[in-house]
């Protein structure tokens, strides 16, 4: 069971102190869960959309009403932690710091996974920090970026983000000089990992293992190169048939890309709109039913529009057992996941392939059939081209090719 991080829980009791609630013990615990439900299956505990989900686990578990009820109250008590936004000026604990990190990054659109990292390492450098948070300068981040490597032995992925998330801390929240870090001790890669492609006949082969739930979903994002959770978040706004395009928007950095629809699943993908429709107009008549969720951007009376449609909803609604109102969520990573394992253990490949392997094997085949990497990097949507030349070395590994004097070559006059 998770720990509750030392921050979380001197605000949490405090809070119980306020309200003087009884079986203190209890709210406590239902704390505990919940965090570690987060932590496990990727949900962000400051929005309430994520308790539903946590509450539907309950329910499924076989938990009563009344403590289903009572895990709701312990949680409303918890989210003003996220939501202080303590001012500059203020940052008088580690408390502070955290609630103001976590407001700044929430301001700036931030992805849930940055804001999990950069939480998760300033709650081990302010405990790494004895001092007082005045205390704090450039080489407190100095010793504690240098303790990383030479007594924990952090791997040199991990130990850039605890690098990035300390230069975010210093700039954003302490407002403090980073210093000069060039001269820390510096975790070594072992070099840098080829990405993992499947052959053509393996692709066929791992997609016509995957339950026919979900090959949709897995041929799509293979046939547009997506990344899982770019699949996860189509709707059906982004599908544009006339046009023969689809749409990735907001994605990994902030960016937006158009690509080309696979004219193989156009009929499949046109079905499978109209069971999205059919559905939603069905749920209508449930009159807690009020639509999709959206992002933060959009006003909530466009819930039940169906161009916000998911693309792939979750078979199950998500119920807010406060208001009682049910809204439908897009299918979840994990449930992706397990059949894509049970698929690559049916095939029995030797290969470590993970869902990701359909986009580096995408940008390969487009590769090998003459597409320039310009164009590639467009539609993986890569802001440096240094990242899409990694496929060209693959390319060579793959299908190698002896260099030859331009006189050997027969050329079409």
């Amino acid at each position: 069971m998770l720990h509750v991080p030392e921050d979380i829980e001197r605000f949490y009791r405090e809070q119980l102190q306020t309200v003087k609630k009884e079986n203190q013990v209890a709210y406590v615990k239902w704390i505990r869960f919940y965090l570690d439900f987060c932590q496990k299956y990727r949900f962000t505990p400051y929005e309430k959309s994520s308790f539903s989900h946590f509450s539907q686990k309950l329910h499924e578990k076989g938990q009563p009403v009344a403590a289903i009820e009572e895990a709701y109250q312990a949680i409303m008590l918890l989210l003003p932690f996220y939501q202080s936004g303590v001012t500059d000026g203020e940052l008088s604990n580690s408390t502070d710091v955290v609630q103001r990190l976590v407001a700044v990054i929430r301001e700036r659109n931030y992805s849930p996974r940055t804001l999990e990292a950069y939480v998760k390492w300033t709650r081990k450098f302010l405990k790494f920090h004895t001092g007082s948070i005045a205390e704090i300068c450039d080489a407190t981040a100095r010793q504690f970026l240098n303790n990383l490597v030479v007594v924990e032995n952090v791997s040199p992925s991990a130990h850039n983000q605890a690098f990035n998330a300390l230069l975010f801390l210093f700039r954003h929240i302490l407002r403090k000089d980073f210093g000069d870090q060039k001269g820390n001790v510096r975790a070594k890669y072992p070099g840098k990992k080829m990405p993992v492609v499947l052959s053509v006949h393996e692709l066929h082969a791992l997609l016509a293992a995957i339950s026919p739930e979900l090959n949709l979903s897995f041929s799509l994002m293979y046939g547009c190169g997506l990344r899982l959770n770019e699949l996860l978040e189509l709707r059906l706004k982004d599908l544009d048939f006339e046009n023969n395009t689809v749409t990735i928007e907001q994605s990994k950095g902030q960016k937006s890309r158009v690509v080309p629809l696979p004219q193989i699943l156009k009929e499949r993908l046109q079905m499978q709109v109209l069971t999205v429709r059919s559905r939603h107009v069905k749920l209508q008549e449930k009159s807690s039913y009020k639509g999709v969720f959206l992002p933060k951007s959009i006003g909530e009376s466009e819930s039940m529009s169906e161009r916000w449609l998911w693309l792939f909803p979750a078979s199950g609604l998500v119920e807010n057992s406060a208001t009682k109102v049910m809204k439908q969520y897009h299918f979840h990573h994990t449930f992706l996941g397990k059949e894509f394992r049970r698929a690559v253990m049916q095939c029995k490949f030797v290969k470590r392939i993970t869902p990701h392997s359909l986009r580096h094997s995408y940008a390969t085949h487009l590769l090998m059939n003459g597409f320039d990497i310009r164009t590639i990097q467009e539609l993986l949507g890569h802001s440096n081209i240094e990242t899409t030349m990694i496929y060209l070395h693959i390319l060579k590994e793959i299908s190698p090719k002896q260099p030859i004097s331009p006189l050997d070559i027969v050329w079409n006059h």
